[in-house]
């Protein structure tokens, strides 16, 4: 990328067209529309840009966005409402809701409050608050605490802990009241398991630990299974 390139910035309310900057700063609302290249990103405010983004260093919001296309960055942050088609990046945090069309792909993921997307995949994933894959969430460790809501396709990869989040205060009242059936996962497979308040289909892995709560059709272990005497596991079986 030229280092003749200019600035876009917009201050209260702009527009532009897409392009090649250097770095890209908007404060109040702001709307691109075509495909930009820049350094950076920091938007505050409500930011909307039709088109693909592709950034070499950190994209940072604050306010409600909109990227109708994909994005890759180096890192990614945002708190507020965010919506985008894909993400690809090397870090990824979100505070508030981001909800993601298509996949979030990243080395590290951290996320509290909501986080919707078609599938999410890196090494370390940590999220808090409610979380809904419609296909597959995939980590070498993954690491969620939930609140009301946690709809998950698959799981797989190595480490995986489900818990219910410090917000929590009666499981009971989750697992069993009108919020249960929003507590749901269709498979795990992991190396290592531990899972407290969740309904599965299967669970499948190494180690693996069902705790309070849990309601799992189908358990396959090749090293060690163990339940909580209020878990329900229809079907054990020693591979």
């Amino acid at each position: 990328m030229s280092d003749n390139l200019r600035d876009l910035s917009f201050s209260g309310a702009g527009s532009s067209g897409g392009g090649e900057y250097r770095n890209v700063k908007i404060s109040g609302a702001g709307h691109i529309n075509g495909d930009i290249k820049c350094q950076s990103i920091a938007c505050s405010g409500a930011t909307t840009v039709c088109g693909n983004v592709e950034c070499a260093n950190e994209i940072k919001i604050s306010g409600a966005s909109k990227f109708e296309g994909d994005v890759t960055c180096k890192s990614f942050s945002c708190s507020g409402s965010t919506k985008l088609k894909s993400l690809k990046t090397e870090n990824a945090s979100a505070s508030g809701s981001l909800e993601c069309m298509g996949d979030i792909s990243a080395v590290n993921i951290s996320g509290s409050g909501a986080v919707a997307a078609q599938s999410i995949s890196g090494e370390t994933v940590k999220l808090s608050g409610s979380v809904k894959v419609k296909g597959l969430l995939s980590g070498d460790r993954i690491e969620i605490k939930y609140a009301d809501r946690l709809d998950i396709k698959e799981i797989g990869g190595g480490y995986l802990k489900i818990e219910p989040g410090l917000g929590v205060h009666r499981l009971g009242s989750l697992l069993f009241g009108k919020n249960a059936k929003h507590l749901e996962i269709g498979s795990i497979e992991c190396d290592d398991v531990d899972i407290i308040g969740c309904k599965v289909d299967s669970v499948k892995g190494a180690r693996i630990v069902i705790g309070e709560g849990c309601r799992v059709e189908r358990a396959e272990y090749s090293q060690s299974l163990e339940v909580h005497e209020s878990a329900y596991v229809g079907e054990r079986v020693k591979a």
